[in-house]
């Protein structure tokens, strides 16, 4: 893991590919109760094409700090990672509640993208209460809850279990923040705003943000692609990940020259 401070807080963070040459390298966010090992799958298969950056965000993974207030805090410690790291533009990929925050990013600093490629999210992500419930009052029993609702059935048991894992690295307390931030998220009536050219990436099967999101993202948006992937939840990283790094690769070969 490298480290950079941003504002006062330490942002870790794993890189492949050449780091000396951050030309619209490709920057990977996470979601909710996640970190970076979300993105195991994606940063070796793309630094062919791009550096790979995926970073922790505060209270996730070994970035420490507190839990995260809102979506545009999230925001905030993005922009502040690219300006850290001098990346003037770059390629951003967002699972879930990664991609929430960089729906907003891109509403505000449109400047700063190149691409932007949404996974398995939504402009409104609600939450169901019982995750809540689970998060607050049962811990011990949300990496089965996960399981459940994160992955399509018949999904092997070693990748449930790395998400379980990963989730379980995860405070309490900063998971509870994520999810009440997502349930707070709402950004349907700007989608129309959004003109970065987009990748919108999601399983038929996902029954925590049902492909028709997915849809009404890329039909809303003004240069949006959309990617259905037959058969696969959720957790979409994970369970397809070379459907995910194939859609990847091709977005970022068709980018316009940053």
């Amino acid at each position: 893991m490298k480290r950079v401070r941003v504002g006062g807080v330490e942002i870790a963070y794993r890189v492949a590919g050449d780091e000396a040459s951050l030309d619209a390298p490709i920057v990977f966010a996470h979601g909710a109760a996640g970190s970076s090992l979300a993105w195991l799958g994606q940063l070796r298969a793309l630094s062919s094409v791009a550096p790979a950056i995926a970073l922790d965000l505060p209270g996730h993974g070994h970035s420490p700090g507190a839990p995260l207030a809102s979506i545009g805090e999230a925001r905030t410690h993005i922009l502040g990672f690219l300006d850290a790291l001098k990346i003037a533009r770059a390629i951003l990929v967002g699972h879930s509640m990664g991609g929430a925050i960089l729906l907003d990013f891109a509403l505000i600093h449109p400047d700063r993208i190149v691409g932007l490629a949404l996974v398995s999210t939504s402009a409104k992500l609600g939450v169901s209460p019982a995750i809540l419930h689970a998060i607050e009052h049962e811990w011990h029993a949300v990496p089965r809850l996960f399981a459940s609702v994160g992955f399509a059935p018949g999904a092997e048991a070693d990748t449930v279990r790395r998400v379980a894992d990963m989730i379980h690295a995860t405070r309490p307390e900063v998971a509870l923040a994520d999810f009440r931030v997502c349930n707070d998220f709402d950004l349907r009536a700007r989608l129309g705003e959004i003109a970065t050219p987009a990748l919108v990436i999601s399983g038929d099967a996902d029954l925590m943000t049902p492909i028709r999101h997915a849809e009404f993202l890329a039909a809303q948006m003004k240069n949006a692609t959309f990617v259905r992937v037959p058969g696969v939840g959720h957790m979409l990283p994970f369970e397809a990940p070379q459907a995910l790094n194939d859609a990847l690769r091709a977005f970022v070969a068709a980018r316009p020259n940053p």
